[in-house]
């Protein structure tokens, strides 16, 4: 039972690397390296064996925990790739925002509304009455 449960997680790791290829190819090889050889061990036992002493390592579960530490910090650092590639995007995004706001004239952005230049609809400006009365702008 424990056999097929660990090759049901080795194929979806297998499906996660594939997915990952084009964002990062050398973290899904590493995955699918180690993936696919945690498939085959489970299924020969005694490969497992040999090869934790020919690697200088007693017992082969001390192998797979070993392998196991090593796909833990490719997926840590995939997750931390990412996470850096959406703090750039974000970074992109706000200063796109920042630069359309100045070229419109929109409150905030430290032109004079006096002239009623760039004000749109729910734009509140010191001549509005919504503003006057209680001194803060109304959000639209």
């Amino acid at each position: 039972m424990i056999r097929y449960l660990l090759m049901l997680f080795g194929f979806l790791l297998v499906l996660y690397a594939l997915r990952e290829w084009r964002r990062s190819r050398p973290i899904a090889a590493g995955l699918l390296v180690l993936a696919l050889a945690g498939i085959g061990l489970v299924w020969f036992p005694q490969v497992a064996d040999r090869l934790a002493h020919s690697l200088g390592v007693g017992r082969a579960a001390d192998l797979v925990f070993y392998s196991y530490t090593a796909l833990s910090f490719l997926m840590i650092l995939n997750l931390a790739l990412n996470q850096r590639e959406q703090h750039q995007e974000i970074t992109r995004l706000a200063r796109h925002l920042a630069k359309a706001t100045v070229q419109r004239g929109l409150p905030g952005s430290g032109e004079s509304h006096a002239s009623g230049a760039g004000r749109g609809p729910g734009d509140a400006c010191d001549d509005d009455p919504a503003t006057a009365q209680n001194g803060s702008q109304t959000l639209p």
